[in-house]
């Protein structure tokens, strides 16, 4: 491939690495970047029944995101043998609130704003509240997705966890 002296290949090539990159953030629900870390120590066999910690709803912009999320990840739980129960529960889970991050890219069209959310599951053992597991997600975003938009990206965060919870 030849450079024109211009540099005019080279602002070809940034504009479509830009390109692919706004792409894949239009698309960033379906691609979740995430981590899960837990303690080796933990006997997850013992572990039975759970319950929410209080606060839950701070971690969400809408409350209809907190009751969609609530409703999944118990969906998600039961039907992996836990039950959610107030009394005496083997395990807390805990959902610690967390900033959203603004990023704009430049195009030639204009700027273009995304942002950043983590959801942040702590699983913690009810007596000594010591964390035994925890997974976190990242989510780009748009604030012109419509609610149903954004319930994907919720769904899609909690199940990729969810999913690896008891760690094997």
């Amino acid at each position: 491939m030849t450079t024109m002296g211009d540099g005019t290949m080279f602002k070809k090539t940034q504009i479509i690495l830009l390109a692919v990159l706004i792409t894949g953030l239009f698309m960033g629900c379906a691609q979740i970047d995430s981590r899960k870390s837990y303690d080796t120590q933990a006997d997850f066999s013992a572990l039975k029944t759970y319950s929410w910690e209080p606060g839950v709803e701070q971690s969400f912009s809408r409350p209809e995101y907190c009751t969609y999320f609530l409703t999944l990840a118990d969906t998600i739980l039961e039907s992996r043998g836990y039950k959610k129960t107030s009394e005496n529960p083997d395990f807390l889970i805990q959902i610690p609130s967390s900033e959203r991050f603004k990023e704009v890219y430049a195009t030639p069209h204009g700027a273009v704003e995304f942002f950043e959310g983590k959801l942040i599951i702590q699983v913690r053992e009810s007596v000594s509240r010591n964390l035994i597991w925890e997974g976190v997600a990242r989510v780009y975003f748009s604030e012109t997705y419509s609610a149903e938009e954004v319930k994907k990206g919720i769904k899609d965060a909690t199940e990729e966890l969810l999913n690896s919870f008891p760690p094997e």
